[in-house]
């Protein structure tokens, strides 16, 4: 993940313990600009620009490609 695919051992600490959480119930709000890292540990993809919320895309159908369009301003914000 990352620009050289190297995950340090905080970050899957980290990743372990966002996990445990969610497998508890507990609502997770995750921020990262790491596609791998949304796109492996979201439920729901939230992309914002300006600040305004875009468009939110399930799990299922979230990929790389329809995430960077919205992040780059294809479709209107949602309201």
């Amino acid at each position: 993940m990352g620009k050289n695919n190297f995950v340090s051992v905080e970050k899957l600490h980290i990743w372990t313990h966002i996990n445990e959480r969610a497998a508890g119930g507990a609502a997770i709000m995750l921020i990262s600009s790491d596609l791998n890292e949304i796109l492996g540990m979201s439920d729901r993809v939230c992309v914002m620009r300006d600040g305004r919320v875009q468009k939110i895309i399930s799990a299922d159908e979230a990929t790389e490609e329809l995430i960077i369009s919205y992040a780059l301003g294809a479709g209107e914000a949602v309201r």
